[in-house]
């Protein structure tokens, strides 16, 4: 279970990561003082994919071990 809770945490997080570079594309520039596309804004899109992508992927990692973590608890629990 605690496996399944830190991919949930860490997919908020990621999903929170690419709704601020949706809404805050410059953020990079800001806070680095680095241009890594010259003002093109494509490593911006490439951000918000790849956090898309994570937190996605991370989702998906954590219902599955959650599941697998239900399934051993039924498992190991006595019939009555």
């Amino acid at each position: 279970m605690v496996r399944s809770r830190i991919e949930m945490a860490l997919s908020a997080l990621f999903a929170v990561s690419a709704a601020l570079s949706l809404v805050w594309p410059a953020w990079i520039e800001r806070i680095t003082g680095l241009d890594p596309d010259g003002g093109s804004g494509e490593a911006e899109w490439w951000l918000v994919l790849s956090f898309g992508v994570l937190a996605v992927a991370a989702g998906l990692l954590a219902r599955r071990d959650r599941r697998i973590a239900l399934r051993r608890t039924a498992a190991a629990e006595p019939t009555a």
